[in-house]
């Protein structure tokens, strides 16, 4: 009995050691690439205030980026390294209209996720290391199975999240929604494609060290019909997944992780 009891003590602590292995590869590859520079127009009138956040603010939005099954209850646990594309060639023509010089350029974001019951699952995401970063962000899902075929490897589920968003602590981005997931799974692949809707709130800060034609901080609004369609492939724990997310624009998303 002590003899059992003295390998599984082994196995956990090697099982410790093996992710926490793993969280620091991603740390260290993520805090190479977080660093980024966003330059901002000023004097932006309330239509260039509308444009930013109908063109922009969607790209900053939570993504799925992994089979919507079920990590498996308390023992499902992924962790994983996302990249977004941002375009900020809109900005260019907007307000005194400075001339952006990455007008592309793509952001990361660390996620885990954390099965809570068989069918529940609840995932966070966020940019670390702000302080050399003129971009942070936080957002979290709420994913839940409805329904499984029982003649086909298909499923139903739903996600509901919410995030926030800065640039440059000058435009603030809340992004709230829900999206409808139908979901094809097989050995090592699976297919889902969804719709929903996003809704999102842009605060712009005013005075005089502010980016509004007003100086006075303001917020507009926007609701968008949402289209994804994403491929998850996996290797083992490992797995890779593609995305295509379609508001009144498309965005392109890519992530690599390891669910254990």
């Amino acid at each position: 009995m002590r003899n059992c009891k003295f390998l599984n003590n082994i196995v956990k602590k090697i099982s410790y050691k093996f992710f926490y292995s793993k969280f620091i590869f991603f740390i260290s590859f993520f805090s190479l690439i977080a660093n980024c520079n966003i330059e901002i127009p000023v004097h932006l009138s309330t239509r260039d205030l509308h444009v930013i956040l109908q063109n922009i603010g969607p790209a900053t939005a939570s993504r799925v980026l992994s089979s919507p099954y079920p990590l498996g209850g308390n023992e499902g646990l992924e962790i994983g390294l996302t990249r977004q594309d941002l375009d900020l060639s809109i900005l260019s023509n907007l307000g005194n209209k400075t001339k952006i010089q990455n007008s592309n350029f793509s952001f990361p974001t660390l996620t885990l996720g954390k099965g809570l019951y068989y069918d529940l699952d609840v995932f966070i995401s966020l940019i670390p290391f702000a302080q050399s970063s003129s971009l942070s962000h936080f957002s979290t899902q709420i994913r839940s199975k409805h329904w499984k075929s029982p003649h086909s490897p298909f499923i139903i589920s739903s996600i509901w999240h919410a995030g926030y968003t800065t640039l440059q602590n000058a435009i603030n981005f809340q992004n709230y929604g829900f999206d409808i997931l139908g979901t094809f799974i097989f050995q090592k692949t699976c297919m889902y494609f969804g719709v929903g809707t996003l809704f999102s709130n842009g605060r712009f800060i005013g005075g005089a060290e502010g980016i509004t034609a007003s100086l006075q901080t303001e917020t507009v609004t926007s609701t968008q019909a949402h289209r994804v369609l994403g491929l998850d492939y996996r290797i083992n724990e490992y797995f890779i997944a593609l995305q295509t997310d379609s508001y009144d624009k498309k965005f392109y998303s890519i992530k690599i992780g390891y669910r254990f």
